[in-house]
């Protein structure tokens, strides 16, 4: 069951880094430093997942 709340708290906080993004873009003078630091925390958690459902033995392949 851990890996339940593991999953769901990264989901969570990629819905938030995407949010965050969204609001970044809609400015009239966005703020490139910031959306392109949100989007690599999103990899980050993107990456994050991917290990735990590797450790559950469900393969998961990452491209940019």
């Amino acid at each position: 069951m851990e890996h339940i709340t593991e999953i769901q708290n990264l989901i969570e906080m990629i819905e938030r880094a995407n949010n965050i993004i969204l609001i970044h873009q809609q400015t009239e003078f966005p703020d490139e430093n910031s959306i392109s630091n949100y989007e690599r925390l999103k990899m980050q958690y993107f990456e994050e997942l991917a290990e735990i459902f590797n450790q559950m033995n469900i393969p998961l392949k990452l491209t940019a």
